[in-house]
């Protein structure tokens, strides 16, 4: 039926081109356009999500929203310190950019607490729920459900697309001006700086709090109203608190406008999704009008009543026409329907209102089909049967009293193992209320149904072929907890109302009330009762309190008159292998266990084919044992005689008891399986051969014998003249493990062994670390070496707009951005790199101190944390001398935090280095720490002048570019001259190291590495020609073989990858080839 389906045959129209080109165009655009203004949606939607993730910038909420006068108070400030200053302006104007106070002295601090304690007092709300505004949209589209696929279609190509979001100024997320998006982290503080502000300069454990009370002024409901906002004539004249309503205001105005294009573009697309499904609509017409029988729901028909109207159908036929309400046949009939046909039973299950009160007041439970019978007009009954045996077809007498057995039903086989074919069980133990969903439910019945589903299976019938029927949800869900999986799987357990129209072979019915008030419920209503009874074919075993519901229902009370004999307290078992044994009366669940294999308590006493007798109970099932297991001890024996140790029903196998048997090819002794011939055996005894070595193999028996004899010699002597304990199978001039006791030409102990050290000709490299302070202030990390290469640690060079991403050796890029340092007094005109053409400013510091104390730093520096008065031990702790003086005032260095009296610091910075001569160059550190001066307003001039030098010396460390790509092109030159055919791992190493120096002191090195191996080749070559000359004259030339031996060994020694080749290595090398070439002359 698959291929029956209309969406089926509308694929299949498309395929084949036979929809109407007008309708596949307007489906196409309507798709397309629909598409467009979902992407625009969902676009708006995330500009005003985005609102709620950081500070928007001036430019994206737009002058209209800001409005003219305000807009331009905004981006061009009266303050001199702000007139040169090119970045986001909404981001200093809220006080979260470079200027940590606002104007008026008031430190951010205060407005920080104010909002904490906003938070705390539970004002905060959302300005627009985003969710709400999403389920609205989705809520008021139309779109028809087979347009599933493309509204999957739909969300992949937006995945596709990049996301449009709207520019941040500052993102919480990422925590950084987008400007930049560039995070400086220092020693201990945060840096996240616009293009001339410095950024957030606060220690690094309130960064979390700081971003806590960005968010909270977010979310904040206090705003201005429109009519403080027009009040307003200088923004920046305004307090850090009313700034922020200022811009709350904004954004919730800019929302309101981005709702309104939502709103515009929401009956954009209900437009479009209306006609999509009209488009539709007249695509399942042209679909229809190509059948002969069109087949739907009732809810398929009311939706598709506008084309049934237009296809005018001349004979509609309903299928369950009773059980259907008469609004819903109303709804499918049309003009031209010329013969309506009803097929159905008003004497089983009704209608199902969704409304009770109307179902009972109006009737309308009461079906079309029903309703015209009650009236008398003409119906054709049909009076023959084909599903129930006769026993239980005489039940429904009373309900059809012409119904007539079809001759099928006449033969049905008895139901095994029960001596009736129909029988009621009656009990008397009461239900159990379910309050949770108003159902009930009878342990007695659920358990005796499950051990009677049990004993049935028992006989051979299949699960497909037992259903277990109950009249109420409560009992249903007891039921299969009582049933599990492995055994009672394929069984069907349904509630009533939900097996109308199906029937099985055997059935068992709970029907579950039984109570001391002997309320029936629905059990006594007729159609249901007829839907119970009628359901079975072969066998109908009913469980029930019938003593109350013959009280109370007057069907019920002729059914149990006429059934009296098949009525009673215990159903009747027999087994079917002894059916002379007395009858099992089941009356309770225990009654089941004198049948524990659906039989009786008989032993079954059947011979299986290995001649043992089986294990069971009496079991009607499996009669010929072919599923049987025997789990008996196997009696079979081999031919030696030894015993089977498997179970009955394995198969033997090989014989796998274990005995001892002679080895024909060693004659050992062995203990192997029974099965096995000694000549296929690997005799796992010691080998007793003794090696040429003398010693006895270690190996076993069946294994090649040792060829690396592994017993100690002690007191051994090596060609290096030192004694050692070595094994066997190592040479005579094998690398001898006593330590080097040379000492390096850097001082340190060579930490090789004598092997390794060549006897003292080749010393390992040394590996202590070099610990010289480099350049950069950094302390060496390479190993020991003549010269130190460039510094590989990451650069900590970095100003207030931006860090260096390079490795600290390489050259920094200049920052080119204007200079920062500016107060009311002075600012400097030059570019961050360069040093600063404007005098230190020496006035006091105008602010406050969170504690309310006056600020002991400068104007135009960064505040100190420390207060005079609050931590006068920290301040005043001597270290130049004047640190005591009531006048004092200091500076704190933004790398390292410590504070200094500022006219000692200033002698301390203008000062050589006591360290160092008047030509060295080094970092300027501090006085405390001896951390490196990187980042300080006031000795800018002095850090910049001295990372100019130091970046000169990393270009003449480095080298020029163009003398690094000479010297690159002079070794690939020199390796294509080469000869390393028969030494390809070389050359591939060299070209590696090749690839990845960067500096002319490593390349250097290198070509040093490949000079050496020009002398070692061209002295191979010599002594390749000479053994050739040997060889042919027959003579074996001990000295030449190690000879070329030694010079492989050198060749590996020298091509090994490291960062630099020493002098000491160098020299040893050349020395070790001249020694070669003695040699070899």
């Amino acid at each position: 039926m698959e291929k029956f389906l209309i969406k089926n045959v509308k694929a299949k129209m498309h395929e084949s081109r036979r929809m109407p080109s007008e309708v596949m165009r307007m489906l196409y655009q309507t798709k397309d356009t629909l598409r467009c203004t979902q992407s625009k949606i969902d676009e708006t939607v995330g500009y005003i999500k985005q609102t709620e993730k950081g500070i928007a910038h001036e430019d994206s909420i737009g002058e209209d929203i800001i409005g003219h006068q305000h807009y331009n108070s905004l981006k061009y400030p009266e303050d001199l310190h702000l007139q040169f200053y090119e970045g986001c302006m909404i981001v200093e104007w809220l006080g979260i950019g470079s200027s940590m106070f606002i104007d008026k002295g008031e430190p951010v601090a205060d407005e920080d607490e104010a909002v904490e304690n906003q938070v705390e007092e539970g004002i905060l709300q959302e300005f627009v729920d985003i969710d709400e505004e999403a389920d609205l949209i989705m809520q008021r589209r139309m779109l028809d459900q087979e347009d599933e696929w493309f509204l999957q279609e739909l969300g992949a190509a937006q995945r596709r697309q990049k996301p449009k979001q709207l520019h941040l100024a500052l993102d919480l997320d990422k925590l950084t001006l987008m400007e930049e998006n560039v995070e400086n982290e220092g020693k201990g503080q945060i840096n996240d700086g616009d293009d001339d502000g410095g950024g957030w300069q606060i220690p690094r454990q309130n960064k979390k709090k700081r971003k806590k009370n960005i968010e909270c002024n977010l979310v904040m409901n206090d705003m201005m109203t429109e009519e403080e906002v027009s009040r307003v004539k200088n923004v920046w004249a305004l307090e850090l608190k009313d700034r922020w309503r200022m811009y709350r205001y904004w954004i919730a105005k800019y929302c309101q406008s981005l709702l309104k294009l939502i709103h515009s573009y929401e009956d954009k697309y209900e437009e479009e999704a209306q006609r999509l499904k009209e488009v539709r609509e007249r695509e399942d017409l042209h679909a229809m009008k190509t059948a002969s029988v069109i087949a739907m729901t009732t809810t398929g028909a009311a939706k598709y009543r506008t084309m049934l109207h237009e296809i005018k159908p001349i004979i509609t036929i309903v299928e369950e026409a009773a059980e259907v309400l008469e609004s819903h046949i109303v709804t499918t009939l049309t003009s031209g329907c010329q013969h309506l046909i009803l097929i159905g039973d008003h004497k089983q299950l009704r209608p199902n209102p969704t409304v009770y009160r109307l179902a009972k007041n109006y009737n309308l439970e009461i079906s079309l089909f029903e309703r015209m019978f009650n009236n008398k007009l003409r119906c054709d009954c049909l009076e023959l049967q084909h599903r129930m045996r006769p026993e239980i077809a005489q039940l429904m007498d009373h309900i059809y009293p012409e119904l007539k057995n079809h001759e099928s039903v006449e033969n049905f086989e008895d139901i095994l193992g029960v001596s009736s074919n129909i029988f009621f069980i009656n009990h008397a133990y009461e239900e159990l209320h379910q309050d949770d969903n108003r159902s009930h439910s009878n342990h007695f019945e659920a358990t005796y149904t499950v051990a009677l589903c049990k004993y049935l299976l028992q006989q051979s019938y299949d699960p497909s072929q037992i259903t277990i029927v109950t009249a109420y949800t409560g009992q249903l869900f007891l039921i299969k907890k009582h049933l599990p999986r492995p055994f009672f799987d394929g069984i069907r357990v349904t509630a009533v109302d939900n097996f109308q129209g199906e029937e099985n072979d055997i059935l068992i019915l709970s029907l579950v009330r039984s109570n001391a008030e002997e309320k029936i419920g629905f059990v006594g209503i007729e159609n249901r009762i007829c839907v119970c009874l009628s359901r079975a074919k072969k066998g109908l075993y009913v469980l029930g309190n019938f003593s109350m519901f013959n009280k109370k229902s007057k069907l019920w009370h002729e059914i149990l008159l006429q059934m009296k004999a098949n009525v009673g307290p215990a159903l009747k078992l027999y087994c079917q292998n002894h059916p002379n044994t007395e009858h099992i009366k089941a009356s309770s669940v225990k009654d089941f266990e004198q049948a524990p294999e659906g039989g009786c308590m008989k032993p079954c006493e059947y011979r299986l084919p290995c001649g043992h007798v089986c294990a069971r109970a009496c079991h009607p099932y499996d009669k010929d044992h072919s599923d049987y297991k025997c789990m008996k001890p196997c009696p079979k024996k081999c031919k030696d005689g030894h015993v089977c140790p498997k179970f009955c029903y394995q198969e033997c196998g090989e014989c796998i008891t274990r005995v001892d048997k002679r080895m024909p090819l060693c004659n050992h002794m062995q203990s192997i399986p029974c099965h096995k011939a000694p000549i296929k055996h690997s005799c796992m005894a010691p080998c007793d051969k003794i090696l040429s070595c003398g010693h006895p193999c270690k190996e076993k028996c069946y294994s090649t014998c040792t060829k690396r004899c592994l017993e100690l010699i002690e007191n051994r002597e090596l060609p290096c003249g030192n004694v050692h304990t070595t094994t066997c199978y190592q040479p005579p001039d094998a690398s001898c493990p006593t330590p080097c006791p040379a000492i390096l030409e850097c001082d340190h102990p060579c930490d090789g062994t004598c092997g390794e050290c060549k006897e003292g000709r080749l010393h390992k490299p040394c590996s202590n670390p070099c610990g010289r302070t480099l350049i950069c202030g950094h302390l060496c990390e390479d190993t020991c070496f003549d010269t130190c290469l460039s510094c590989t640690r990451k650069c900590e060079n970095r100003c207030s707009h931006s860090s260096c991403q390079k490795k600290c050796g390489e050259p920094c890029i200049p920052c080119t951005e204007q200079c920062n340092w500016f107060c009311v007094h002075h600012y400097c005109k030059n570019l961050c790199h360069e040093p600063c053409n404007r005098p230190p400013c020496d006035e006091p510091c105008p602010y406050l101190l969170r504690c309310g104390h006056t600020c002991i730093g400068l104007c135009g520096e960064e505040c100190p944390k420390q207060c005079r008065i609050c931590n006068k031990d920290e301040v005043t702790q001597i270290l130049f001398g004047s640190e005591d003086e009531p006048d004092a005032r200091f500076i704190q260095l933004m790398d390292c935090f410590h504070i200094f009296e500022v006219k000692a610091l200033d002698t301390w910075m203008e000062s050589t280095s006591l360290d160092a001569g008047d030509n060295d160059i080094q970092m300027k550190c501090c006085p405390r720490c001896k951390t490196p001066i990187r980042i300080s307003k006031r000795y800018c001039r002095i850090i910049n002048s001295i990372l100019m030098d130091v970046e000169q010396v990393k270009l003449t460390v480095r080298g020029s570019k163009e003398e690094i790509q000479r010297i690159k092109d002079e070794i690939k030159y020199q390796l294509r001259d080469l000869r390393l055919i028969d030494q390809l791992h070389i050359k591939r190493v060299i070209e590696a190291d090749l690839a990845e120096k960067q500096t002319e002191l490593e390349l250097s090195s290198l070509k040093n590495q490949i000079n050496l191996l020009s002398k070692m080749f061209a002295l191979k070559s010599k002594v390749d020609r000479k053994r050739q000359v040997y060889t042919l004259l027959g003579i074996d030339d001990v000295v030449y073989r190690c000879l070329t031996k030694d010079l492989n060994q050198l060749a590996y020694w020298v091509s090994k990858s490291r960062r630099h080749l020493s002098l000491q290595e160098c020299n040893e090398c050349n020395t070790e080839i001249m020694r070669l070439e003695y040699i070899h002359k």
